[in-house]
């Protein structure tokens, strides 16, 4: 594997690429980023990098180097290349450059650093890649407070051996508080009615009728019709709350079905005790009229993954179709315990099966630090107070086909019992229900201030 380095390395030549070679595999680089398998010539990262090195080489970037090597042999050794710059760890080798003493600068946080061009400070560039565009003037301006130099019109900053975090130039300041915001009054105030749920909640089981008459299902197009594929909830007679990836994906969904219970009988009825029957009045489906996904949504990152849909007009008075509650006052501030999950998503996780009626589950909530360690190894995921984290038990957890759901706190609010929904389903480990991983979701309060500035009569 070392082969087609050390030739490259040794001659000292410079290859020209002259055509670049398109390939389907994909691969994952030795610092966890997507890229592609491609001839060392077709990568023009690693060309750079090469052009950039003094001899000798020493060994330990040589090694470091072959990690990215995917295939190796006829007709070519062929390397991860990733779409940025290849960046290799500055406590190491420096990049085979020579700084003299391997601290010589302070950051604006006081740690010590090397004073080095912004293209070989890993640090740095993983913090930009969690960073909106266009980049906000605040994290323009505290990223200048790392600048030390230049060098042949390169601007170099002090890059310690830690991580960076950008944050606009503050600590999380908390949820908004939109007591006096316009559009406060187009919340109905009789909202996430509680009827005594908290007794019923348990583990991955039917929700009773008419217990969660907030929920939605999106409709997206296939060959055999109608397809359910997300959730979300109803927030007002004309909106519909989610998740931003059940927007931006293949396809946009064009209806969406409310007062829905089980999916595999047209009328959703149950016995009584006293032996009646007890029916609801029947599903509405209603067209969407416009997708409004959060401007900053990240789907690298996923990051921000809310969104809005603006439907026709539902009938939110009746006993299987009425509105959840949303964080407001000091509930913008809440911490529970535990968190309510609620879905037709899969429940057996092995055969991939999902439900027809829909569950509810009690998740164990998980603080952000713990959370973000046991992520960590995503380096494209990076957990800020603006996500929740709940779950991590075996089969207990939000699955394909809940996202863009809700996750709810049971309070008393505005004079009742009542469910908030503090969340929505955004993303967890790749086979959900697994024990140590937990879900994550947006934390609703963060964004009140985005979704009333959005909403209209």
């Amino acid at each position: 594997m070392y082969l087609f380095l050390r030739a490259l390395l040794s001659v000292g030549c410079l290859i020209v690429v002259t055509k670049c070679q398109d390939y389907n595999e994909y691969c994952m680089t030795p610092n966890s980023e997507y890229g592609s398998c491609v001839l060392v010539r077709d990568c023009r990262p690693m060309m750079n990098f090469l052009q950039t090195l003094h001899r000798p080489v020493p060994q330990s970037v040589t090694k470091q180097l072959n990690r990215y090597v995917c295939r190796s042999g006829s007709p070519g050794a062929h390397v991860c290349c990733p779409n940025g710059p290849i960046v290799l760890p500055t406590g190491n080798s420096n990049n085979g450059q020579h700084h003299g003493s391997r601290y010589n600068c302070k950051t604006p946080n006081d740690a010590d650093g090397s004073c080095i061009v912004v293209r070989r400070c890993k640090p740095m560039l993983e913090a930009l890649q969690f960073v909106g565009r266009p980049v906000p003037q605040s994290v323009s301006q505290e990223v200048n407070r790392y600048v030390c130099g230049s060098d042949n019109g390169e601007t170099k900053i002090c890059c310690p051996d830690g991580t960076i975090t950008l944050n606009g130039g503050g600590s999380d300041s908390g949820p908004p508080d939109v007591s006096r915001h316009r559009n406060l009054g187009l919340l109905p105030y009789d909202c996430g009615y509680l009827d005594d749920a908290n007794d019923k909640i348990r583990n991955g089981q039917n929700a009773e009728l008419n217990e969660f008459p907030w929920m939605a299902l999106l409709g997206y197009r296939s060959s055999k019709g109608v397809q359910f594929q997300c959730g979300g909830t109803i927030i007002n007679e004309r909106y519909i709350l989610t998740a931003a990836h059940c927007i931006k994906s293949s396809q946009n969904p064009y209806t969406v079905r409310v007062g829905e219970y089980n999916l595999a009988t047209r009328n959703d009825c149950v016995t009584m005790i006293n032996g009646k029957v007890k029916c609801t009045p029947g599903v509405q489906n209603v067209a969407v009229e416009q997708n409004i996904v959060h401007p900053d949504y990240n789907s690298y990152t996923i990051s921000n993954d809310i969104a809005l849909i603006r439907v026709h007009k539902i009938n939110i008075n009746l006993e299987n179709i009425r509105p959840v509650c949303l964080p407001l006052g000091d509930l913008r501030n809440s911490k529970p315990s535990y968190y309510i999950v609620t879905g037709w998503g899969v429940v057996d996780i092995e055969s991939g099966r999902t439900s027809d009626i829909l569950q509810k589950v009690s998740l164990k909530t998980i603080d952000l630090k713990t959370c973000s360690n046991i992520y960590k190894s995503q380096s494209r995921v990076k957990l800020t107070e603006k996500q929740i984290c709940a779950g991590g038990k075996n089969n207990q957890d939000a699955c394909p086909g809940d996202s863009g759901g809700p996750i709810h706190e049971a309070t008393f609010f505005n004079e009742a019992a009542r469910y908030i929904q503090q969340g929505v389903v955004s993303f967890g480990p790749r086979e959900c229900g697994l024990e140590g991983y937990p879900g994550v979701y947006t934390n609703v309060a963060y964004y009140m201030d985005w979704i009333l500035d959005n909403l209209k009569p």
